[in-house]
């Protein structure tokens, strides 16, 4: 018995040191698994103190593919001899994103926002899902904790499901004033229009507007006589 235990310990002591020397064969492997591989190493490697700071240039990155959901300093690094800040945002969705390009102005919709520059560092706490925006310069990131999602007790209301599109008041929804909520898992975007050709159109005046999240769980919105109502991204209940 105390051989085979002793033989048990030697096991233990070697067998990690081999797998760490080994040279793994990845010969039969697909691009996409290898890729799938990839991510998943990423993933576990980037938590781990040792992986210290990385270096993100300007760019979009997916929080749990990218970057490994949780809790960063975020210091500037230049890319030219001449840059002297770099600017950061964090929207909910790569649509929320999107949005604000589509309107040439990021800081419309993000849920966080900011800027570094030489010598300062901000804390930033990022989760699975998030949309994190690196603009005019480079970014140092170093994870230095675990982001713990907060949990929302909300349970969405029964009500009228309406579906994402363009509706005239009046015709398609009868015109009022309702509550509106957020269906309880994805944002939306709510947004009314005086004029209906305008819907169409980001860079028009709205008459009124609201995102529908966990953080905003509804609003109120007067629905007028012929003005558009454009909802975007998700379902909203009514």
């Amino acid at each position: 018995m105390k051989r085979f235990i002793a033989l048990i310990l030697l096991l233990m002591l070697v067998v990690p040191v081999a797998m760490a020397e080994a040279d793994f064969d990845f010969t039969g492997y697909s691009y996409d698994q290898l890729i799938g591989i990839k991510e998943q190493l990423d993933a576990e490697i980037a938590p781990r103190p040792e992986a210290g700071a990385r270096v993100l240039q300007p760019g979009q990155y997916v929080v749990g593919k990218d970057i490994a959901q949780g809790i960063y300093d975020v210091g500037f690094v230049p890319v030219e001899a001449d840059d002297t800040y770099t600017n950061w945002y964090i929207y909910d969705t790569k649509q929320m994103y999107d949005y604000d390009v589509s309107r040439l102005y990021l800081g419309d919709l993000p849920r966080d926002e900011g800027s570094v520059q030489e010598g300062s560092s901000v804390k930033v706490e990022l989760f699975d899902g998030d949309y994190f925006v690196i603009y005019r310069s480079a970014a140092s990131i170093e994870r230095t904790g675990n982001a713990v999602p907060v949990e929302y007790d909300y349970t969405a209301p029964e009500g009228t499901s309406i579906h994402t599109g363009i509706y005239i008041v009046g015709e398609e929804i009868p015109a009022g004033k309702y509550t509106i909520y957020f269906n309880g898992e994805a944002p939306s975007r709510v947004r009314t229009y005086a004029n209906p050709e305008d819907a169409t159109n980001d860079f028009k005046d709205t008459d009124f507007e609201a995102v529908l999240a966990n953080y905003n769980t509804s609003a109120e919105a007067n629905l007028k006589e012929s003005y558009a109502f454009r909802l975007e991204y998700n379902n909203i209940i009514m």
